[in-house]
């Protein structure tokens, strides 16, 4: 299960990719830990952060195979938009105590770090349509 999947071309080659996919990955394992699969009263939020969380990733990667340039910097701000919800979304969730006050903190702080990522690619983009 924790085999490494080799991929050299493509999307992976962008490094916001690169970076956020850790902590994608971290989340997904921290939504899954018992306290938060034991409250099926939220359910719901859980199961929209996962979503919220892989859909990063995957508008990282449609941005990144966008040719027009104008549509890449609004899939590319979309992933940006998910990252926020999934901040909200891990603050909420830690207020709840369904998963630890510091573990939401820590992955709302790591997804905060990466958001100049987003930015730098998104303006790159939009000079590019001027």
């Amino acid at each position: 299960m924790t085999d490494e999947v080799k991929v050299t071309k493509g999307f992976i080659n962008l490094s916001a990719y690169n970076e956020v996919l850790p902590i994608v990955l971290s989340t997904l394992n921290l939504l899954s830990s018992s306290e938060a699969k034991e409250n099926s009263s939220y359910q719901f939020l859980i199961k929209d952060t996962k979503e919220a969380v892989i859909n990063i990733l995957t508008l990282l990667a449609t941005g990144y195979n966008t040719y027009n340039s104008e549509n890449k910097a609004r899939l590319y701000s979309q992933a940006r938009d998910s990252l926020s919800k999934v901040q909200s979304n891990l603050l909420i969730l830690g207020k709840l105590g369904l998963i630890t006050v510091s573990d939401s903190e820590q992955q709302i702080n790591d997804f905060e770090n990466k958001i100049q990522l987003f930015n730098g690619i998104i303006r790159k983009m939009e000079k590019i349509n001027k």
